[in-house]
């Protein structure tokens, strides 16, 4: 069983091969495939998925399975230096997701969206603070859950929930 990143290379290699096409790693993958290309490497992965050549953590239906192998096949021509034209990968927006699931956060941004079409920036700056209090309260809480206070001296405990 080989690990996705190998298994997208490997197809999407033998592709390439296939079609007579020569590529330089130097450059980006996506400048040489083509969407029916990249609808064949998807097809293939999915293939290999169904067969267990492809390590796969969870189980999926048909349709599922399609729409994580087309995101699999992204992932790694933007983040495999053998794809991307030997760039390092480094995520944008780290850390942009905490508070995106979160009711509270979601209607206060929301609010905060109408209340600026308004120009108040008493209310603005109230909202914003209110959003910025409650994702500090999430990412407590989600420190919270990954440290085992036990290991930690008895004046630090007290800042794990």
């Amino acid at each position: 069983m080989i690990s996705q990143k190998e298994a997208v290379y490997t197809i999407t290699m033998n592709i390439l091969k296939d079609r007579n096409i020569l590529f330089e790693c130097d450059e980006k993958i996506t400048t040489y495939v083509t969407k029916d290309m990249r609808k064949t490497i998807t097809m293939c992965l999915i293939n290999a998925m169904k067969c267990k050549e492809v390590t796969l953590d969870k189980s999926f239906k048909d349709k599922e399975l399609r729409a994580y192998a087309q995101s699999v096949v992204s992932n790694w021509f933007r983040k495999d230096i053998r794809l991307n034209g030997g760039i390092q990968y480094s995520a944008k927006k780290t850390g942009s997701r905490i508070g995106l699931s979160d009711p509270q956060i979601k209607a206060m941004k929301s609010l905060l969206k109408e209340v600026k079409k308004t120009n108040k920036k008493d209310y603005i700056n109230k909202i914003e603070l209110e959003i910025k209090k409650r994702l500090s309260e999430i990412r407590k809480d989600r420190l919270g859950s990954k440290i085992d206070a036990n290991q930690l001296p008895d004046h630090l405990r007290k800042l794990v929930k």
